[in-house]
């Protein structure tokens, strides 16, 4: 069954210098980002993690989500994304309620330390860079000891609401779904291997892994950002970075409109396509953004956790129409 872990590696060997996932001052090529793939795995192994082990991991706007995510699979384990804002209690209940055996976190958890075994998701992230240069000596059979084989139907991931309406729900998502998911997005948006994406979204949100899955297995680069508080860090992104793509919802679109002002057109009006999902651009958003950014292409899409996004809407149609 194809995966994003399998194609990493193979993309790791095809453009290993390739930037792939980006924050800050933090740049891990293709090669860079397996390599440390391969060593966290390494760790969880000897946490005891193996085969269908549930580990839950904060699903932060920085590399090591990326890293903790493909180690998880590498040892043949299901990756649960916790909400990096989620409460402790409602961190401990996912735990609980996914059955699983380790939690990566760095929040802080001491009153459910008795129900829950945590490491720091900072610390494994930064032994598995120790391992990977001092450790390594066969780089290239260290990548490929970590393909796997899944089952097409395989549970990969969970994911849970965040709960603020009631107790978390989880939702199966096998390697078959995983992979569609991803191959519809690729297809449905366009994604070119050229594309540098910035990704301003929670990780754990189907709309964000959709994204991210599809990027990085189209062999393009990822910028990770942490939300749309300030416009002005999208604009130093997008102009740092080069940034053709954005991924965005709905209220970020105000937001960014407010608080650029007349750098709005500027600053977005060279990009290739921006994705709005998790919800609907009004009617008068349609019109305005269309207005605003005459060549950039606009997608509004629709989805659910359980089948990622299946409907794609390219709005430049809709000027004729409205």
């Amino acid at each position: 069954m194809k995966n994003l872990l399998n194609r990493l590696i193979d993309l790791s060997q095809l453009c290993p210098d390739k930037q792939a996932v980006i924050f800050k001052k933090e740049q891990l090529t293709y090669l860079e980002l397996c390599e440390k793939i391969a060593g966290m795995a390494s760790l969880l192994r000897e946490e005891g993690i193996a085969a269908r082990d549930r580990v839950c991991f904060s699903a932060v706007s920085k590399p090591e989500m990326v890293v903790a995510y493909m180690a998880i699979q590498a040892c043949g384990a299901i990756a649960v994304f916790i909400d990096k804002n989620g409460t402790p209690e409602n961190i401990a209940a996912v735990y609980e309620d996914a059955g699983a055996k380790l939690l990566l976190t760095d929040k802080p958890m001491k009153e459910y330390a008795g129900r829950c075994r945590i490491r720091s998701l900072r610390e494994m992230y930064r032994q598995a860079d120790t391992w990977r240069q001092d450790i390594i000596t066969d780089k290239d059979s260290a990548l490929q000891e970590i393909r796997i084989e899944p089952a097409a139907e395989d549970v990969a991931e969970l994911l849970f609401t965040t709960g603020t309406t009631g107790k978390p729900k989880g939702v199966i998502l096998t390697y078959r779904s995983v992979f569609h998911i991803l191959s519809n997005t690729i297809e449905g948006i366009g994604i070119d291997r050229d594309d540098c994406l910035l990704l301003p979204l929670p990780l754990n949100h189907s709309f964000a892994l959709r994204v991210l899955r599809a990027v990085l297995y189209q062999g393009a680069t990822v910028v990770l950002q942490n939300g749309f508080t300030f416009a002005k860090e999208v604009e130093n992104n997008v102009t740092g970075f080069g940034c053709n793509a954005l991924a965005a919802v709905p209220a970020s679109y105000e937001v960014m409109k407010s608080q650029m002002q007349d750098a709005f057109v500027r600053v977005l009006g060279g990009m290739r396509f921006i994705e709005f999902s998790a919800g609907s651009l009004s009617i008068r958003q349609r019109k305005e953004i269309t207005e605003l950014l005459p060549k950039v292409r606009i997608h509004n899409t629709w989805g659910s956790s359980e089948s990622g996004g299946v409907f794609f809407v390219l709005y430049p149609m809709w000027r004729t129409i409205l």
